[in-house]
């Protein structure tokens, strides 16, 4: 099988710096384990011509319609040597799915929904043009089965961590909560609540917020300067307590975080959000609060701070459960049995997909909503 894949993250950098062994291998969607399977990987990534502002430019105007036109340019002018073409976020090849939707597209497109499907017409044509699409969220997935595909070929995924990435391994501190995520993060309540619980913090944060006035153990970081991956791993390796506080909810946000304090075993409190299928707090490996919950924040920092035994045994919950079933390895199997199945391709993996996906107890209770098959690793 011969596989174009694009993502927004510079892929063909990515994959090098996997292989240096500075990169977790989740942000590749499963091109490792095609490879290991004999298949042919390729990445598609936009040059920086004389046309990319250009296309740029009509990205912002256009892109919530269609998607990246540099990154589907770069997908189309390989679509003939591909067997399919796969992208690790749906807007690197929205408007190849709308083609394909169209009949002018002969090759298959397939590509992985963070969020859930644009309701405008194009947007509703585009998600039922895709050949296969891999979710992450049970809700972006019924809302696209509420579009009318195919549930057979809208699969939910468990992206999780490589659990054996070498950051991941790194001795642990318990110095500060720290927020380092991005998107829609409520940074307010977050700080508010940890001066009230009188608690360190290091936030990340968007040039021109400020912390509050009288917030003295509350370190900021804003983001143009913020230090490569590795260093961020450190940084979330000598936290207490990894905090995700969100401001909207109507989108997956916040699961990278997620992923990484899992593989380095560190409790997690988090805004509740209907794109989350992992329930922390039945897990036992962290907490989901209401949006702008001050009084609920103070009440869980103050708690996990007070209790170093309690951050230690909750932390060892999500690490143990990201070992067993919530990683990268069970993903990019869920993964490549969907291309391979799409394409008519036969499976001969190397490595150890198949045992670390075996190893999840067919009876064992899971934290996880239920959901439709096909998505054996994380249902309930």
């Amino acid at each position: 099988m011969r596989v174009v894949l694009s993502n927004f993250l510079p892929v063909r950098q990515a994959r090098r710096l996997y292989e240096e062994g500075t990169y977790p291998s989740q942000y590749l969607f499963g091109a490792v384990a095609l490879e290991e399977a004999g298949h042919e990987v390729s990445y598609a990534q936009p040059g920086d011509g004389r046309l990319r502002p250009l296309l740029d430019a009509l990205t912002r105007r256009v892109g919530h319609l269609i998607g990246d036109l540099a990154s589907q340019i770069s997908s189309l002018r390989r679509a003939r040597e591909a067997d399919v073409l796969f992208g690790a976020a749906d807007e690197v090849l929205s408007g190849s799915a709308l083609l394909r939707s169209l009949g002018v597209l002969r090759t298959p497109v397939a590509a992985v929904f963070h969020h859930p499907p644009s309701r405008s017409w194009i947007g509703r044509r585009a998600a039922r043009g895709y050949d296969l699409v891999f979710t992450l969220s049970s809700e972006s997935r019924n809302a696209l089965i509420g579009l009318g595909r195919d549930p057979e070929r809208t699969i939910l995924i468990c992206w999780g961590p490589q659990v054996d990435f070498g950051p991941y391994a790194q001795p642990l501190g318990h110095d500060y909560v720290l927020s380092c995520g991005k998107s829609a993060r409520d940074l307010d309540t977050l700080a508010s609540a940890a001066v009230l619980a009188d608690v360190p913090a290091l936030i990340y944060a968007p040039r021109g917020w400020a912390a509050p006035a009288n917030a003295r153990a509350l370190r900021v970081r804003h983001f143009p300067e913020m230090p490569p991956y590795a260093k961020v791993m450190e940084e979330m390796a000598n936290a207490s307590v990894v905090a995700i506080p969100l401001r909207s909810t109507d989108r997956m946000y916040g699961l990278s975080e997620l992923n990484d304090a899992m593989a380095l075993g560190k409790p997690v409190v988090m805004t509740r959000t209907p794109h989350l299928d992992l329930d922390l707090d039945r897990l036992g490996c962290g907490h989901l609060m209401e949006v702008g919950d001050v009084e609920g924040w103070r009440s869980v920092l103050t708690r996990l701070h007070n209790d170093p035994e309690l951050r230690r045994a909750m932390g060892q919950k999500a690490r143990d459960f990201a070992e067993r079933e919530w990683n990268a390895v069970v993903c990019a199997r869920q993964i490549v049995d969907g291309l391979e199945t799409l394409t008519g391709s036969q499976l001969h993996l190397g490595g150890n997909a198949r045992e670390a996906q075996a190893e999840v107890e067919p009876g064992a209770p899971r934290a996880i909503r239920t959901v439709s098959p096909p998505a054996p690793a994380v249902s309930a």
